[in-house]
C-alpha cells in the first residue's frame, strides 16, 4: 500500500524506506537497502539518479526520482499499467499539485534523435498509434479519472473569467487585455464560447499575437498574413475546432517532442515527459509530433533543424492510419482525422507558439527599434547577447508557419 512508504523518507536517503520499497514492488522480502546516494542530473528536469547498494550485491541498482506536476504523477498512478510497453516502470507516485514527485526506471537514450533511422520513425508512429488506441473512445472513463478534454464544447466554469472574459486560471492572476482589431474586440463573447475549456489558451495567444504586431512583427520568419490568419481564428476558433470535436477521444501525451522519446540500446523504446497528459482527439498528438520533428537541441544551447529528416510527413501520417487502423478496425476513420490535421495544425500553432511568443515577449526588450536589432544579429550574437531561446529558431518557425499558412486555407 502506497502510505507505508513516505516521499520525503525516500527522499532524505532513508535505507529503511527504500527497503520497504522495494520488497513491496518486488514482493521480495529479502532484499535489503544498505546505502542510498544520489546524483543531481542536468538539463533543469528536477532529476537525481538514486544509487542503491543492495546486500549480497556487488552491482548498484539505480533508479530515477522526478519532480513534477500533478498530471504527471496522477499518470504514473492511474494509466501508466496500461502502457507498460512505452513507459518506464513507476515504483512511487506522490501526488502534491506542482511538488509532486515521482520514481522511474532510469531509461537511457542510446539512439537520439538526429540518428533516427526510417525504421525507427516508423516504430515510434506505430508506438503512438498503440497508445492512443489503448483509451480509444474512453472520453467518459478518463473524465472520470479527472481526465477531462479541454477540446469539448463546453464552455469552462464561469468563475474562470472575469466580466471582460479574461482568464482566471491556470497560473494567469491579472486580466488579460482586450485587445482591439479595428473598432471589434479581438477576443469576442462568441470566440471564448466557441473556445470552450481552450478559451484560457486562446486569451493567451492573443497576448501573443498583440505583442509580435507590438514591434513590428518578425521580419523572415511571420508575415502579416499569418499574423491576419491568427487573428481571423481567434477571433472565431469554430471553423478550427469543429473537424476535431468531430472525432472520439483518448489519451494524449500532449507534448510528443523528440526529445521525450528515448531508444535504447536494446532498441526499446520510452515515451517520458507527461506533464501535459490530457484527453482529446489523436490528430493532436500526431500533428504535434510531426511539427516537432524538425527541431533539434543543439549542443552550446539554443536549437538546429535536421539535415536530412529519415521519413517524409506523408509517411509518418500514412503510417500512423495503418496502424490505427489495423488496431482499431472499422472503429477508426482514417478519412475524418485526415481532413482534421489543418485544424489540428491551426490549433497546434496558436496554443503552442502564440502562447509561447506572450511569455517570451514579457522577458524580450519590447521597443520596436531593439527587436529589429536583434532581427539582424547571427545566432552567435544572439547567444553572446543572452537570447539563446530563439536561436536556430528563425528557420525552422518560418516553416511552421508556412504550413499554418497552408492548413488555414485547408479548413
Amino acid at each position: 500500500m502506497w502510505f507505508m512508504v513516505r516521499v520525503n523518507e525516500l527522499q532524505n536517503l532513508d535505507p529503511a524506506a527504500w527497503t520497504a520499497l522495494l520488497v513491496r514492488e518486488l514482493d521480495a522480502p529479502d532484499i535489503v537497502v544498505t546505502e542510498v546516494a544520489e546524483e543531481r542530473l542536468g538539463n533543469g528536469r528536477h532529476l537525481t539518479r538514486y544509487l542503491l547498494s543492495l546486500a549480497g550485491y556487488a552491482e548498484l541498482t539505480t533508479l530515477v526520482g522526478k519532480q513534477t506536476n500533478a498530471a504527471e504523477a496522477q499518470f504514473y498512478q492511474e494509466l501508466a499499467g496500461s502502457l507498460a510497453f512505452l513507459v518506464p516502470r513507476c515504483w512511487f507516485s506522490h501526488v502534491a499539485g506542482d511538488q509532486s514527485w515521482v520514481l522511474l526506471d532510469e531509461v537511457h537514450n542510446d539512439w537520439p534523435a538526429d540518428s533516427w533511422t526510417e525504421g525507427d520513425v516508423e516504430e515510434i508512429v506505430g508506438d503512438m498509434a498503440a497508445l492512443h488506441a489503448v483509451f480509444w473512445g474512453q472520453e467518459e472513463e478518463l473524465a472520470q479519472l479527472g481526465w477531462r478534454s479541454p477540446f469539448a464544447s463546453q464552455p469552462a466554469p464561469a468563475a474562470a473569467f472575469n466580466s471582460r472574459g479574461a482568464a482566471r486560471r491556470n497560473g494567469a492572476h491579472r486580466p488579460a487585455p482586450r485587445f482591439e482589431r479595428g473598432r471589434r474586440p479581438l477576443i469576442s463573447d462568441h470566440a471564448i464560447r466557441s473556445a470552450g475549456r481552450l478559451a484560457p489558451q486562446l486569451i493567451k495567444a492573443a497576448a501573443g499575437l498583440e505583442m509580435i504586431r507590438a514591434v513590428g512583427g518578425w521580419p523572415g520568419v511571420i508575415k502579416e498574413k499569418h499574423l491576419a490568419a491568427v487573428a481571423d481564428l481567434i477571433d472565431d476558433p469554430l471553423p478550427m475546432l469543429y473537424p476535431l470535436r468531430l472525432l472520439p477521444a483518448t489519451l494524449l501525451h500532449g507534448d510528443l517532442s523528440i526529445d521525450h522519446w528515448h531508444i535504447t540500446l536494446f532498441n526499446e523504446r520510452r515515451l517520458l515527459d507527461w506533464q501535459k497528459a490530457t484527453c482529446g482527439p489523436a490528430v493532436a498528438d500526431l500533428v504535434n509530433f510531426i511539427e516537432q520533428f524538425d527541431l533539434l537541441e543543439s549542443e552550446a544551447g539554443g536549437w538546429r533543424g535536421r539535415c536530412r529528416w529519415p521519413a517524409t510527413e506523408e509517411t509518418m501520417i500514412d503510417g500512423y492510419m495503418l496502424a490505427m487502423h489495423r488496431a482499431l478496425g472499422e472503429r477508426f476513420n482514417a478519412t475524418a482525422t485526415r481532413r482534421a490535421i489543418p485544424s489540428a495544425r491551426c490549433l497546434y500553432v496558436l496554443t503552442t507558439w502564440l502562447t509561447r511568443f506572450a511569455d517570451w515577449f514579457q522577458h524580450l526588450p519590447a521597443s520596436q527599434h531593439t527587436w529589429q536589432t536583434l532581427n539582424k544579429m547571427d545566432d552567435d550574437e544572439l547567444a553572446e547577447a543572452g537570447f539563446s531561446q530563439i536561436v536556430g529558431l528563425r528557420p525552422y518557425l518560418a516553416g511552421v508557419f508556412e504550413r499554418f499558412w497552408t492548413a488555414y486555407k485547408a479548413l
